[in-house]
């Protein structure tokens, strides 16, 4: 039973914690096309980067939190390969090779 509610907890804490990441992502940025097509300028690409490490920062705290409560480390491990998704996907819209 401890080890079913263990388990329970791991599968829990690591679904919110990228459930809360994408939604930073989500809340924050347009969609990886999106920006393609409409961040034409310096200043778009900066703002562009700004809030793709803003929500990169945010996610990353929420699932430290996370696997500090619960004491496992996937909570922050598979949300940092979300975040490295993110990065790359926008850093790919904004060069224009999606």
């Amino acid at each position: 039973m401890t080890k079913d509610i263990q388990r329970l907890e791991n599968v829990l804490g690591v679904g919110v914690s990228l459930m809360i990441g994408e939604h930073f992502f989500s809340t924050m940025l347009s969609s990886p096309y999106t920006t393609q097509k409409l961040a034409n300028g310096e200043e778009d690409r900066r703002m562009v980067h700004e809030l793709l490490y803003t929500s990169t920062g945010i996610s990353l705290v929420v699932a430290g939190i996370t696997s500090w409560y619960i004491d496992e480390k996937w909570p922050l491990i598979f949300t940092f390969i979300l975040c490295i998704f993110y990065i790359v996907m926008y850093e790919l819209a904004l060069d224009g090779k999606l």
